[in-house]
């Protein structure tokens, strides 16, 4: 049961996302009624321009759900998709030979033991990856996207979020905690896991904590909301070298 164990731990959420990961793709965008899929658009337009010849990252990248469109609309040299969890890992190899043949690195690493060099990022993408990391976890993913993006470079991530509205949110957690695992139950024939998604939800609230943490370690960073908050996102890049710190005055 989740409620004896640490439902952060890197074996929790690997074993997590492993039994999950055959039915992560539709089973996401039917219990989101196709947001999900809406959502993933936004965070990946969030990028705007990228030069030819970018390197990129996707963190917590699970079946590769974001790689047609970014390969398809930029024009990027290599992409790294990194991921926890072995089966998502093996389930994201056909949608690295569709999407971008010979472009496509798959990493099997935990996001806290990486192998990706320092500054070698043009940018970072993450979506729906970070609502399963604590505060602690949080502080130090934004130290490993400082870390690996290069001077200039951008990111954006974008995750399922705890609305504020006294009326919508007491809905919204109903649904993702008592109706996302009878949906899961009926089509899949068991509710082991997307029933953990509320769970993680009412405890992560949304980027706005991570948004502090990113902007500590001196990124430029804009946090945004998505349908009235049932998602969150960040924008943002690493200041260019010369470019003055976030916050900094000019001098006159």
């Amino acid at each position: 049961m989740a409620e004896n164990r640490d439902i952060h731990s890197a074996s929790y959420v690997r074993d997590l996302f492993d039994r999950v990961s055959a039915s992560y793709g539709y089973t996401n965008y039917l219990a989101s009624f196709g947001f999900t899929e809406r959502w993933r658009r936004q965070c990946i337009d969030k990028l705007g321009d990228l030069a030819d010849g970018a390197v990129g990252l996707d963190l917590m990248c699970g079946r590769g759900e974001t790689w047609a469109q970014l390969m398809r609309k930029r024009t990027i040299a290599r992409l790294t998709g990194l991921d926890i969890s072995p089966a998502m890992i093996e389930g994201a190899r056909a949608e690295a030979a569709r999407s971008g043949p010979g472009r496509i690195l798959l990493l099997e690493e935990d996001v806290f033991a990486n192998s990706v060099p320092d500054a070698s990022a043009d940018f970072i993408v993450s979506t729906f990856g970070v609502k399963t990391f604590d505060d602690a976890q949080l502080r130090r993913l934004s130290a490993e996207i400082a870390r690996m993006l290069k001077p200039g470079g951008k990111f954006s991530l974008i995750e399922v979020s705890e609305p504020k509205g006294w009326f919508l949110r007491p809905l919204y957690m109903f649904y993702l905690r008592r109706c996302m695992p009878i949906i899961e139950r009926l089509f899949l024939g068991y509710s082991y896991g997307f029933a953990m998604i509320g769970v993680y939800v009412a405890e992560f609230g949304d980027c706005a904590r991570l948004h502090g943490h990113l902007e500590s370690r001196g990124l430029r960073c804009e946090l945004g909301k998505y349908f009235y908050g049932c998602a969150s996102g960040l924008v943002g890049s690493k200041p260019a070298r010369g470019d003055p710190e976030p916050g900094a005055r000019a001098e006159l």
